[in-house]
């Protein structure tokens, strides 16, 4: 399967069930930049989806150079904000040094001035409290 074709059939997938899942994991073979994007959009279109803890999927994308990954972890979250990609964040936060967490700490704050679900409020909050009291 070319990356063309696994992009597709990221785009196209319907998240219903583990096996469903396990049918895009299936597919994440190969080191791809071009597959970054369509997995982010993946978990905003299903950002209530148990994808793992952390899954499959996330240690996939975090295995990317910071300079490719962070860019499109970032734009994730200021077009969708879900439980994963902020808690990408956190993580790709937590491996950087205090004085490069400046701009993930802005879209943490962005993220919480936008309409999202109490749970989630809670959760960047959180997430924030962590990231300033380093």
């Amino acid at each position: 399967m070319n990356v063309n074709e696994i992009i597709s059939k990221i785009n196209k997938m319907n998240l219903q069930s583990e096996e469903d899942l396990q049918e895009v994991e299936s597919v994440l073979t190969e080191m791809d930049d071009a597959l970054i994007e369509p997995l982010f959009r993946l978990f905003e279109r299903y950002p209530h989806f148990n994808f793992g803890n952390p899954g499959r999927i996330v240690h996939y994308l975090e295995k990317f150079d910071n300079n490719t990954y962070a860019p499109l972890l970032y734009a994730s979250i200021r077009r969708v904000p879900t439980e994963y990609n902020i808690w990408m964040l956190n993580r790709f936060l937590n491996s950087l040094d205090t004085s490069e967490k400046s701009e993930g700490i802005v879209i943490l704050e962005e993220t919480l001035k936008k309409d999202i679900d109490e749970g989630l409020r809670e959760w960047v909050n959180e997430c924030l409290d962590e990231q300033k009291e380093e």
